[in-house]
């Protein structure tokens, strides 16, 4: 398998001649490399018409001045209701949760037990499906499962471990791709923001840097801001996702 490291240096010509002989080679013989390649050139023609990266004013401070403004530009938390007031309306929602459970265990129907059931049996079934699916050699068959995760309204940790563990360690640039974005689904789960900052500070491929940074301004997530310093800080990060970066922490500071 061509990894996405062996195509970019093809495209910018650091291949030797064997090198350049067997990935050709491969080539010819690979409708989905060909794809990956298409994609790439793409991506890579894109990259150049951006303007050059100039970071503003506000991002040239230094990374610990900028944390500490943060956290004095933050809001003080509104103050909470008395002891004795927390202790009645306590009370009053055990009470009414208690008489809720009440009605509803005496009131439920057939028809709404066989219908709950049927949610969880649909359920079951897509877990399965978008498992098995995620074992294929195809990439096509792994975005397929991927898409069957929305088919599940309420967060579920089984798909939501299968989706984290795809956006991290799948081979195809392209799959990875769509199990971030089905992920950002469930954005309000703390363990689903963790890995988009794991992701964002592990993944080395441009396009899954700009969807990390995408998703974590969109879901107001500050402690993204740190890392996002330290992109603009490598050399080796490209300016597009220098730029991304910077758009990003000027909205989230």
């Amino acid at each position: 398998m061509i990894s996405e490291n062996k195509i970019i240096d093809y495209l910018e010509g650091r291949l030797s001649p064997e090198e350049l002989a067997a990935f050709e080679s491969a080539l010819k013989s690979s409708v989905e490399l060909r794809a990956q390649l298409r994609e790439y050139r793409s991506f890579f023609k894109d990259i150049d018409q951006l303007p050059e990266y100039q970071p503003s004013k506000k991002l040239s401070h230094n990374f610990y001045e900028m944390l500490e403004a943060e956290k004095a530009n933050q809001y003080s938390r509104e103050k909470g209701p008395s002891k004795s007031s927390r202790i009645i309306i306590g009370i009053a929602a055990g009470f009414a949760l208690l008489l809720s459970g009440f009605w509803l265990g005496n009131n439920m129907n057939n028809d709404q037990q066989i219908q709950l059931s049927q949610i969880e049996k649909d359920l079951q079934e897509t877990q399965v499906i978008m498992l098995q699916l995620l074992q294929k050699e195809s990439a096509s068959q792994r975005i397929k499962a991927v898409n069957y995760s929305y088919e599940v309204e309420r967060s579920d940790q089984k798909i939501i471990d299968a989706l984290i563990r795809t956006m991290n360690f799948d081979p195809n640039t392209n799959v990875r791709l769509h199990a971030a974005e089905a992920l950002a689904r469930f954005g309000q789960e703390t363990k689903v923001r963790d890995a988009f900052l794991v992701a964002l500070a592990s993944q080395d491929n441009p396009e899954m840097q700009i969807k990390a940074i995408n998703i974590l301004v969109h879901l107001n997530e500050r402690r993204a801001v740190g890392e996002m310093l330290k992109l603009l800080e490598k050399e080796d990060i490209i300016d597009a996702v220098k730029q991304q970066a910077q758009t990003g922490l000027e909205i989230l500071l």
